[in-house]
């Protein structure tokens, strides 16, 4: 990934979805791009949301359609970042903000929650194989890294309220060296590493 060009879209603010079709189009056939990053549906949808189209969501549904459209046409990889509706519980596919055409659209939806310090990646759907699950990751502050837990280790963080600090040591301790445990390949029963080609927030 280090080796590959960066480009970032120069939009500040609320920016209409024909702006942005026009831009990831002329970035296509001049730049080559394969791989792009919204970030997110939202400021897309404060422009000219309600002079179009009957409500909000019926606006989103059409930014939506033009989206699924273009990664069709071009054959990109189109990562959309949604904001989930305002929840205490635990999210799952329904949390998403707005009707449901965005999640029966995507390809690949993925819940990224924030729960008890650490993060909770939830493989919604998956259109390629349908294996779905979760992993759990945590901050690493020595290597400023996250690393996956294992079910073990997440048990004892969320029964027992272990630091995260400690579930690292004890790693050290097993594996001899704080960079080591990195490299360690979690048997994890939270999902099928080996069958998630590209995990995204929505893959369209």
């Amino acid at each position: 990934m280090e080796a590959l060009p960066l480009k970032l879209l120069n939009f500040h603010g609320s920016v209409s979805i024909d702006d942005v079709i026009d831009t990831m189009k002329y970035s296509v056939e001049n730049f080559d791009i394969q791989v792009i990053i919204l970030d997110n549906l939202q400021f897309m949808m404060g422009v000219n949301a309600t002079n179009r189209y009957f409500n909000k969501f019926d606006y989103q549904d059409q930014i939506i359609h033009k989206l699924r459209s273009f990664a069709t046409e071009f054959n990109v990889n189109l990562t959309l970042v949604i904001h989930p509706r305002k929840t205490e519980e635990a999210m799952n596919i329904n949390s998403i903000f707005g009707s449901a055409k965005a999640t029966q659209e995507a390809d690949n939806v993925l819940i990224l929650q924030s729960y008890k310090g650490i993060r909770i990646i939830d493989i919604a759907k998956n259109r390629f194989d349908g294996t779905l699950g979760k992993a759990v990751s945590a901050m690493d502050k020595q290597t400023n890294r996250f690393i996956e837990l294992t079910v073990e280790e997440f048990n004892d963080f969320n029964d027992n309220n272990t630091p995260v600090e400690k579930i690292i040591q004890n790693r050290i301790i097993k594996y001899g060296s704080s960079e080591k445990i990195q490299d360690i390949k979690i048997e994890s029963k939270y999902v099928d590493q080996n069958k998630i080609s590209m995990i995204v927030i929505i893959l369209l």
